[in-house]
Parts: structure tokens; C-alpha cells; sequence
């Protein structure tokens, strides 16, 4: 009886992971971190990562930056970055940047993109009012003849998907030149895949920079009061949506219209008269096809550009065996 009850005990032992150490090997198959089962993961319930309630995402919540996700948030915050944070011994210091692509920089209402030129290089530039610091692309910087120095602190940037990334170098005074204007900045290097440089609030105070999203313009100022314009790039596209924002509109109650559309700039045909070569034989292209043409022992062929040979060739009409 003793034996048995020594086997049971063992046996619950091994069945449950206690809350020590076995509690850490959990790993959660949502978002690939330890520390928490999927039942358990912040992030796939929706939650806010920093502090574990519904309603709101993590950059709008009310606890502030300074609180530490705890419990499964800990593993969660993690997969929502790009990249987790690396333990330097230097102070944190918060920055911000939008992640923008380029085909919605022309319609954005709140940015102003065009090309730029680092050190010579064209460069995709982005002027972001909302972007905290100006950052440069990692693997742009790794083309130019600048080498970045450490900085005093590691920036914790923040993406308003609720991620975050971590940036502790900065190329300081590189040759910026806007509008045929060569101006300074300080990019610090970023991962960042869409652009090459992101000029944010920093450097547009320093030159006091006036945007003008509708018409993609930027008033800057040099400190000697010399002021000039950078015109950004403007896009046209066409007011095209989906097919599932299209029914989702339709079952709102708003109107749908089928319209069928047809081409009236089409060129018309060319008459038999009208191509080269061929009006010198209209006998041999009549204007309608009444049948296949017949066989003839050799084949005859009217080159409409002479010179020119058929894609393929027809093999020597030999037996195989003769090959």
C-alpha cells in the first residue's frame, strides 16, 4: 500500500509542470516564446502587451511606458518587435517613427517623401512630423564611407503596430543634400526596410521646416535665413478597392453600379491597302479567309522584312537512320 501510494505520488509529479522550473520550458506555439502556454499568450487574445486588459493597444495605454509587461505579456511584447532589447548597461531614452510604405507615403495627409542624397547616394527619403529622430536605413548606411559611433543611450523606438526597436548607433553629420541644398543630419541607424531615411522632428526643427502634405511641398530655413522649397513626390493613383471592401459598402446599404465599359480609342484594323508589301499582292491576301490554302510541292513564302529568317527551322528531311 505504501509502495502504491509512493507510485501515485510520483506519477501526479510528473504529469503537471510545477510553477518552477518546469513552468519555464513552456513554450507558446502563437508567438514562439517561453514563459507562457498559447491559452495563456496576450497576444493572440488581442490584449494590450503592457498591461494585459482588452480595449486598447499597447502604444495607447493609460499605465504609461514606464510599467513592465508581466505574466504571459512578457513573451508576447517580445514577438510584437522586431527586435528584443539588448542589455548594455545604458539608459533607455523613447522615440517614435510611423511605419509608412511607399505607395501610401502619396496619399498620407501627414508626410512628405521624395529622394534625397547622402554622401551622392539617391536615397528615399521620408519627412515625418511624427517621428521623434531621424533615422537612417542599416543597410544603406553599410554603402556609405561613414563609419557609426556608439551612442550614451539606447533608443527604444516605438511602431504604432505596438512593436518596438532597438537603436544604439548614429552616423553624426552626414552630408545631406535637399533640393540641390547640402544640409547636416544625424541619422541613427534602424532596421528599416521601405526607405533609406526617415528625416523626423529633430532635424525639420532644426531648419524649420513648414510641410505641406496636400501639395507634397517643404518650406526649410537656413540659419542665415536663406529659405528654399522641396518639392515631394505626388501620386495619382486611381480610386480602386477591393472586392471585400466593395461588399462590405454593399451591405451597409450603400449604392452599387455594373457598369459595362467599352475602349472607343481602339485603333481600327489596318485595310489590305495600308500594310507594306502586302497591297503589292492582293491577290494572294484576299480581304476574307474562305478556306486553308492548298498544298503545294515547295513552299512559298512572301517575306515581309527582308533579311528575316522563322524562329525555328524546319529539320533536313532525312530518316533518322540516315542521321
Amino acid at each position: 500500500m505504501k509502495s502504491q501510494r509512493n507510485r501515485t505520488q510520483q506519477t501526479a509529479s510528473q504529469g503537471a509542470p510545477s510553477q518552477g522550473s518546469d513552468a519555464r520550458t513552456w513554450v507558446c506555439y502563437h508567438c514562439g516564446h517561453a514563459g507562457h502556454q498559447q491559452k495563456d499568450c496576450w497576444l493572440k487574445k488581442g490584449l494590450c502587451l503592457r498591461c494585459g486588459t482588452a480595449g486598447h493597444s499597447v502604444r495607447d495605454c493609460p499605465r504609461g511606458a514606464a510599467t513592465a509587461p508581466t505574466g504571459p505579456a512578457s513573451g508576447s511584447a517580445s514577438a510584437a518587435g522586431p527586435s528584443q532589447r539588448r542589455d548594455t548597461g545604458k539608459g533607455i531614452v523613447k522615440g517614435r517613427v510611423f511605419d509608412l510604405t511607399q505607395t501610401e507615403v502619396p496619399e498620407s495627409t501627414s508626410v512628405v517623401g521624395g529622394t534625397v542624397y547622402v554622401y551622392g547616394f539617391s536615397a528615399r527619403a521620408l519627412m515625418d512630423s511624427g517621428a521623434s529622430h531621424s533615422f537612417i536605413a542599416s543597410r544603406f548606411a553599410s554603402c556609405l564611407d561613414v563609419s557609426p559611433v556608439c551612442m550614451p543611450f539606447v533608443l527604444d523606438v516605438s511602431t504604432p503596430s505596438g512593436g518596438s526597436l532597438c537603436a544604439d548607433s548614429v552616423c553624426r553629420g552626414c552630408e545631406l543634400s535637399v533640393a540641390g541644398v547640402m544640409l547636416c543630419a544625424d541619422l541613427i541607424v534602424l532596421p528599416l526596410c521601405d526607405f533609406d531615411v526617415i528625416l523626423g522632428m529633430d532635424w525639420l526643427s532644426t531648419y524649420r521646416a513648414q510641410l505641406d502634405c496636400y501639395n507634397k511641398v517643404v518650406d526649410l530655413c537656413l540659419p542665415d535665413g536663406t529659405t528654399f522649397q522641396f518639392q515631394g513626390d505626388r501620386g495619382f493613383s486611381m480610386p480602386i478597392i477591393s472586392f471585400i471592401r466593395a461588399s462590405r459598402y454593399l451591405e451597409k446599404g450603400c449604392e452599387g453600379f455594373l457598369a459595362h465599359v467599352v475602349d472607343t480609342r481602339k485603333e481600327k484594323a489596318k485595310s489590305l491597302e495600308e500594310v507594306p508589301v502586302v497591297s503589292e499582292f492582293p491577290d494572294v491576301f484576299p480581304p476574307d479567309l474562305v478556306s486553308l490554302p492548298p498544298r503545294r510541292s515547295m513552299e512559298f513564302v512572301i517575306d515581309l522584312v527582308p533579311g528575316m529568317a522563322p524562329v525555328s527551322k524546319a529539320p533536313y528531311r532525312m530518316a533518322p537512320a540516315e542521321l
